[in-house]
């Protein structure tokens, strides 16, 4: 082997550690380039917050408005409805359970999934609830078609309760509980103002998962002004009774603010109205009015709603064949006021009444991606998350 002569052995001996330096640095920048490289090719993913419950109620009638649904912005869908016959405990009219679209899309997308049992009247109501036959063979009628379709809970709907039903209905719902184990979850819904102090809360509470309350109609077709479909809260201009009075008490009752989900309209009511002033009188109620229904009367008028401050709410008044008219309705501004609200009380989280009724518009959409989920990044190179 050649031997190095002394001058070039001390010309390396002295550029060693400056070559390794360099070296050093070049792996460095190398690395940092990799990992920057990495960052560039993160994905940003909306997520929803998983802390709430974000409910929408599907009607049957509505199966061709299906494909505009959003089920990625929602925990649940419930599926509206089976209507009872108070006589037998069977569902009374055409019932599309078993072939509804709706499942399989709303499972896909990772929500779960609940049927609805209606009953409506205090009539009804009675008739239902004293016959143990007709109990007994709804609940199993239950039970046969969520397992069918693995669905997983049942939300009861028993509207115009009575009174003299308060003890009836906590003892069929804790016969549902008997047969309706868990994981099976149970929701009731709850009226906005229980007049007629038709539920024996703690006795409901204590086999129901979580209650929906029905956060809306405080002005309607029994109004002699017209006003706001859900204040949000009291005022000395739309009265003591609104949205947060409604969730207080319940929640004075003994319900855990986390088993409390807030109902929310997605559609109002339309007068005909004296003037166009606030706390117009009535001159007749017109109906209901969807979300859809309600901006194209804006476009048609050519006037954009506003918000009445006391309420928190949307109105558009305007004239059409010198006729007065006001709609009072919610819209993103004042359902923003109302998300915010149940985040800040931390209750449960909202269901929306009903899908479908703003067809043709994505901003509730929109308003629930941006209130309900929170920014992801997913580091797919690397198989990182942050």
């Amino acid at each position: 082997m050649k031997t190095l002569n002394p001058t070039t052995r001390t010309i390396i001996q002295r550029a060693t550690p400056l070559l390794l330096c360099i070296l050093f640095l070049s792996l460095v920048a190398c690395g940092k380039a990799s990992k920057d490289d990495g960052a560039a090719h993160a994905t940003k993913v909306q997520v929803r917050d998983s802390n709430y419950r974000v409910l929408g109620f599907h009607l049957s009638n509505n199966e061709n408005r299906i494909d505009q649904y959003r089920f990625n912005e929602m925990s649940d869908v419930a599926y509206f409805s089976y209507m009872l016959d108070p006589s037998s405990g069977l569902e009374k009219s055409p019932f599309y359970w078993d072939t509804t679209a709706l499942i399989p899309k709303a499972k896909n997308a990772g929500c779960q999934v609940f049927l609805t049992i209606n009953n409506f009247g205090s009539d009804n109501n009675r008739e239902f609830l004293t016959n143990p036959k007709a109990r007994s063979k709804l609940l199993n009628r239950i039970k046969q078609l969520l397992l069918a379709k693995k669905a997983n809970g049942v939300i009861f709907d028993f509207e115009g309760l009575d009174v003299s039903e308060r003890d009836l209905y906590s003892d069929f719902v804790s016969d549902a509980r008997k047969v309706l184990v868990a994981p099976l979850e149970i929701a009731i819904t709850l009226r906005a103002v229980d007049y007629a102090t038709a539920y024996d809360i703690k006795a409901l509470d204590a086999f129901a998962d979580f209650f929906v309350v029905m956060g809306y109609n405080y002005y309607g077709g029994f109004s002699k002004v017209a006003g706001p479909i859900a204040p949000l809260k009291s005022s000395h201009r739309w009265g003591a009774a609104s949205v947060e009075t409604s969730m207080m008490c319940y929640r004075r009752l003994g319900i855990d603010p986390k088993k409390l989900v807030l109902g929310v309209p997605y559609y109002g009511n339309f007068w005909e109205t004296e003037s166009l002033g606030i706390r117009s009188k009535v001159v007749r109620f017109i109906g209901a009015a969807d979300y859809a229904y309600a901006l194209m009367w804006a476009d048609t008028a050519g006037i954009a709603p506003k918000i009445d401050t006391a309420s928190q709410s949307a109105v558009l008044a305007f004239q059409h064949d010198s006729k007065f008219y006001q709609i009072w309705f919610e819209n993103p501004a004042s359902l923003k006021f109302k998300y915010d609200w149940v985040k800040d009380k931390n209750y449960a989280g909202i269901s929306i009444w009903a899908l479908g009724y703003d067809t043709g518009h994505q901003t509730l959409w929109n308003l629930l991606e941006k209130e309900w989920s929170h920014s992801k990044s997913l580091l797919s190179e690397h198989g990182d998350e942050s």
